[in-house]
């Protein structure tokens, strides 16, 4: 079976897009492309969760979540705020980023 990748664009800089975002015009969007194409995967590429409210807006959209963790910039506390603000949404897993030690367990460099 064929993949493709296919990116749905924004339109540039724009303010309120949390109102963008949970609109009717949008929620109608995102559920015909669910209801169209079943067998594809939707991918929301989003700002850091406690940065601005769009993470929280589009929650309803999300079937699962994978939480980005910057190494020496995410703290503790924001973490654990930010897996209480996903907490009913499933957790695919974390990526640390950015780190400046590479793992033991890594078989390539």
């Amino acid at each position: 079976m064929l993949s493709v990748l296919v990116v749905l664009p924004g339109k540039g800089q724009t303010k309120a897009t949390s109102d963008i975002i949970s609109a009717p015009k949008m929620k109608q969007l995102i559920a015909d492309i669910k209801q169209r194409y079943a067998s594809r995967i939707v991918i929301f590429d989003m700002p850091p969760v406690l940065l601005i409210d769009d993470v929280i807006a589009a929650m309803e959209y999300y079937d699962a979540a994978l939480l980005v963790v910057e190494e020496g910039a995410s703290k503790p506390d924001e973490l654990k705020k930010t897996l209480q603000l996903l907490s009913n949404t499933k957790l695919l897993g974390m990526v640390l980023n950015k780190s400046e030690h590479m793992p033991e367990h890594q078989g390539y460099y």
